[in-house]
């Protein structure tokens, strides 16, 4: 019998007042996976190729603004080391969010760079048309990287691999 693998997130509430789904005391909005495969594909039928950078720049903001709501709602992560902010903003951000499970292959907080894998992100859901690379996703970790270390960070490789069905990337500093 299979066991219930769900469990409750417990920082996400409903203001019964506004009707606004509530996340870390910020008003936040809770749509479903695909929309974001659909903003892709929508993006990509409008601007082609350069549609993917573009949700790079997206994700990165996104993932600056994340980085700080979550610094602002935890202060106590500006007091642990580097390494350890980082694992718990991608942790709080990707994974139990819905963008994904990330898993840190590789962080170098000195250079400083991170070689990671997304698995299971919600912007290469649906899209056949499209190869399946997760730039949002992608985006979003180097705005984190940006917010951590104060310095532009960009997508410096990248792969998707198909029998593993995950994006394994490196973020580096811009030199």
């Amino acid at each position: 019998m299979k066991q219930n693998s769900k469990k409750y997130i417990p920082y996400i509430w409903l203001d019964d007042e506004t009707g606004h789904p509530i996340m870390m005391n910020e008003r936040c909005t809770i749509i479903f996976s695909e929309t974001l495969s659909t903003l892709r594909l929508s993006l990509y039928k409008i601007i082609g190729e350069g549609s993917e950078m573009l949700l790079r720049l997206i994700g990165r903001d996104m993932g600056k603004k994340y980085a700080q709501l979550v610094l602002k709602q935890y202060p106590e992560l500006s007091e642990v080391s580097e390494q350890t902010r980082i694992y718990e903003l991608c942790s709080i951000i990707l994974r139990n969010t819905g963008f994904g499970q990330i898993e840190i292959l590789e962080l170098d907080t000195e250079l400083p760079s991170m070689r990671a894998i997304i698995r299971d992100a919600p912007s290469g859901l649906g899209v056949k048309s499209l190869p399946p690379v997760y730039n949002l996703e992608a985006g979003m970790l180097c705005g984190i990287l940006e917010e951590i270390f104060n310095m532009e960070m960009f997508v410096a490789e990248y792969r998707f691999n198909e029998s593993e069905e995950n994006y394994e990337l490196t973020i580096t500093k811009v030199e």
